[in-house]
């Protein structure tokens, strides 16, 4: 006699991120985790967000009326409040569990939730103990700030407290998780490592209903513009960095224009680019909510998608502005550093170019992809709907959830 099917019953926990302004998470809570529901096989879905008091009391309306649509696609969200700070000092640990975790246990226990998935350091902690308390599964799913992106930013060193505790939590976690996942191969690969029981590959996707534009691409009457989206806040976005690949392309292509679309960490901007010796006409800054972004990237003609420090490799690179330009036919300049995965895909699919800045040759293909820039477009589209679409996001979470549950 065939055994039943279990239905999925989902708890989906994050901490200390916003849902609101968080691209990655604004597509994954309003895209991905619909697409799961939808699916039919996953019961109930709820999102537990653990957030500041300040972002609380600044957001409140919006997560507010955010409540109210995601309930209309059968997710039920509940914020609560955590008072850790944003840099994971070590003390905040024990703060944090007494706090937090009697939330995740309740939610758990009340809503019959038999699969965590914890999103984050913070929240894999919270689940991971949760899940040894009820005996529920849980998937782990690290996103920064890696413990090395605190030290490449000069907010923890490797002999500090902090660090050596987050990687102790780091490394429990890995092992301890009935599935680990991998926003590249390379972090997979880590993940078996360093003892998984069982690692996925979801690379960070986007919304093509979100990010569409047609196969038009017209630049008469306009410069080229190169595009960059995302913070610049860190040591491993610089706008000094992002200046110096400007420029190199700037001697192949002389007319084109940089564009950079952030909402943090613009301050020294105007500083670092005057020193590298870029004009002030030649660049522009926007600052835009998430849902705007798409008629930001639209009429760009190269997205810029930088790799990370030397001296910490491990994550390797593959942002979710990949998917997003990709998706909107814009060709890629890429890093070597961001990873021979990313790389290896950029020159097998002819998506754009990778570039080093200690190679002016490399930029040379920007002339060509110019002259070429709709067959381009038409080849970063089409790649994009068949590996970068949330859609498949959500079948490889149903299946690994299912999985997990023994279906």
């Amino acid at each position: 006699m065939a055994l039943a099917r279990r239905k999925i019953r989902l708890l989906y926990v994050t901490y200390n991120e916003n849902v609101l302004e968080s691209g990655i998470l604004f597509s994954q809570v309003r895209k991905m985790l619909a697409e799961v529901v939808s699916r039919g096989e996953v019961e109930y879905v709820r999102l537990l967000s653990f957030i500041s008091p300040r972002l609380w009391l600044r957001c409140r309306r919006g997560y507010s009326h955010l409540k109210v649509e995601l309930r209309d696609k059968g997710i039920d969200f509940r914020v609560r409040l955590m008072p850790a700070a944003q840099t994971w000092p070590w003390p905040a640990v024990p703060v944090m569990v007494v706090f937090c975790l009697p939330s995740v246990i309740m939610n758990l226990i009340s809503g019959g939730y038999n699969m965590i998935h914890a999103r984050g350091y913070g929240a894999g902690l919270l689940g991971r103990i949760a899940a040894r308390i009820t005996g529920r599964r849980m998937v782990f799913d690290p996103r920064g700030p890696f413990p090395e992106e605190m030290i490449v930013n000069g907010i923890w060193n490797e002999g500090c407290i902090s660090y050596k505790l987050w990687k102790r939590v780091e490394s429990i976690l890995i092992r301890r998780s009935q599935a680990v996942v991998g926003v590249t191969a390379y972090m997979c690969k880590l993940h078996l490592q360093r003892g998984a029981e069982r690692t996925i590959f979801v690379p960070n996707r986007a919304d093509s209903e979100m990010f569409s534009a047609p196969v038009n691409p017209d630049s008469k009457g306009r410069p080229p513009i190169l595009l960059f989206t995302g913070e610049m806040d860190t040591a491993w976005y610089r706008p000094g960095l992002i200046a110096d690949h400007f420029l190199r392309i700037k001697e192949v292509v002389p007319e084109i224009k940089l564009k950079l679309v952030a909402r943090r960490g613009i301050e020294n901007i105007e500083r670092e680019f005057a020193a590298a010796g870029v004009e002030d006409d030649d660049w522009q800054i926007e600052s835009v909510q998430p849902d705007k972004v798409p008629d930001c990237i639209a009429g760009s003609d190269f997205g810029l998608i930088l790799g990370i420090a030397p001296k910490f490799p491990g994550p390797q690179n593959w942002p979710v502005k990949l998917a997003e330009y990709l998706l909107m036919g814009v060709p890629l300049v890429v890093e070597r550093t961001a990873g021979e995965h990313l790389t290896g895909l950029v020159r097998r699919w002819r998506l754009g170019m990778v570039v080093d800045k200690g190679d002016p040759a490399s930029y040379q293909p920007a002339a060509e992809i110019l002259r070429h820039r709709t067959e381009y477009a038409i080849r970063c589209q089409k790649f994009a709907r068949l590996k970068l679409d949330l859609s498949h996001t959500a079948r490889q979470y149903t299946r690994l959830y299912r999985q997990l549950l023994g279906n």
